[in-house]
């Protein structure tokens, strides 16, 4: 049998906020598929927290994008970002303090 204390304390977890620490996964960061490949790099744009991919992906949920791309802070994929991409695979990605890409 199920103590009254138990079950008290197993609700007041479901039902609490829970706050992510510095270095938790971050469960609100889900969006679908993802990449249909490998991601090798990732950035982070301090200045407005877009994030970009690179690897060896040829598409992002269900979009077709060449193994780079950039996504939003809840990993949705920023479709105003225009790039050709690549054949080979990405490897490393550097930004520019200044870039307004």
């Amino acid at each position: 049998m199920v103590s009254r204390w138990w079950l008290c304390m197993v609700l007041a977890l479901l039902t609490s906020p829970v706050v992510a620490a510095p270095g938790d996964v971050e469960l609100s960061f889900t969006n679908g598929i993802w990449a249909n490949a490998v991601i090798f790099t990732t950035k982070v744009r301090t200045n407005d927290n877009k994030i970009y991919i690179g690897g060896t992906f040829d598409g992002y949920n269900g979009t077709t994008i060449k193994r780079i791309a950039r996504l939003s802070q809840t990993g949705a994929l920023d479709t105003t970002f225009a790039t050709a991409g690549t054949d080979g695979s990405v490897n490393a990605i550097a930004l520019q303090p200044t870039s307004s890409a």
